[in-house]
């Protein structure tokens, strides 16, 4: 016992805790419970804008927009309507839009939700798959199936997916780089068990 007080007196002051126990100072003296304190809790102003848009205003207009480009279609080629493929094609893409919004939508509950950082894996995941692999798939689709380019068909097609590509690539580089995304979505340690 008199040996357990004479090797705790040799320990630094910040190292000595209650009852013997070495309390471990982080970040400068600052404790477990500091660093707690001082995460944000609030999204900020640049993840609250892709919050409203990623989860909200996109998945609305994809809904409200997909039928008007159609429209479009079918007034530019009167034909495909008669073609084996438009079916196919307009049920496709129509099911597929439905099912980037379910996409969006668990995202951004994760996102918004779920503080961690799977939440952030899964909203990358869901930026990729639901804006260029989407409009990858409508140019595909309708190269393959009417043999037309989808330029012509929507006169944008082609710059939709530059576009769709830098803004994904934009927003997956803010994720991973941001202190604030890092600080809101922390990276839980995998628990491995010790070897008995």
């Amino acid at each position: 016992m008199v040996e357990a007080r004479a090797a705790r007196a040799t320990l630094p002051a910040k190292m000595r805790g209650a009852g013997g126990f070495r309390v471990i100072r982080m970040n400068g003296g600052s404790d477990l419970t500091d660093m707690k304190k001082q995460r944000p809790r609030e999204l900020g102003v640049f993840l609250t804008f892709f919050f409203v848009t990623f989860t909200i205003f996109c998945p609305l207009s994809k809904i409200v927009i997909l039928p008007i480009e159609h429209a479009e279609m079918l007034r530019h080629y009167p034909d495909l309507e008669w073609s084996g493929g438009w079916v196919f094609y307009d049920t496709a893409i129509t099911w597929a839009s439905y099912v980037v919004v379910v996409q969006r939508l668990i995202a951004g509950y994760c996102l918004f939700f779920v503080r961690r950082w799977e939440s952030i894996v899964l909203t990358i995941m869901t930026l990729w798959l639901s804006d260029p692999c989407f409009t990858s798939m409508e140019m595909f689709l309708s190269w393959f199936l009417f043999g037309i380019e989808t330029g012509k068909l929507y006169g944008y097609a082609g710059g939709d997916l530059i576009f769709d590509v830098a803004m994904a690539s934009l927003w997956t580089a803010y994720f991973l780089q941001s202190q604030r995304v890092r600080a809101l979505y922390p990276q839980v340690p995998e628990y491995v068990p010790d070897a008995a």
